[in-house]
């Protein structure tokens, strides 16, 4: 995905988790909370881990959203393989199922949104982005 795709994701996320896990309401994430935060999202680490984290995005113990931000830029990279693509579309989706409200909420452009409705096939009331990744790869 583009950072174009990135940016207006994350900075939803940020509105709607962020502060949620933001314990003391300082703006900055520290070990414990940006543990739990990435366990939250699948992303369970270690206490050295999280603490190299801490280190490289923040500073004295904590991290900033602008931080994390660019660890989260970091973890997810830019996709191009079927499974980076698949994973990405799983964790913006939370299912193997692209409903239109998700669409919506990580803000893909209407052309691209169009673009998915003509050639991902339909299922379960959405479109199924694991079908529609293995045939564009297949390619």
């Amino acid at each position: 995905m583009q950072w174009q795709q990135y940016e207006p994701f994350l900075h939803r996320k940020k509105q709607a988790n962020f502060p949620q896990f933001d314990k003391n309401k300082n703006n900055r994430l520290d070990a414990k909370e940006l543990k739990a935060c990435l366990y939250s999202l699948g992303e369970e680490r270690g206490a050295k881990e999280i603490a190299a984290i801490v280190e490289q995005y923040g500073a004295n113990g904590s991290i900033p959203y602008d931080g994390f931000k660019e660890f989260m830029i970091a973890l997810l990279g830019d996709t191009d393989t079927k499974e980076e693509i698949i994973n990405s579309f799983r964790l913006i989706n939370r299912a193997d199922v692209i409903i239109q409200e998700r669409l919506d909420i990580v803000s893909v452009p209407p052309d691209v949104q169009q673009y998915l409705r003509d050639t991902a096939p339909a299922a379960d009331g959405g479109l199924n982005y694991v079908a529609w990744t293995e045939d564009v790869f297949s390619r």
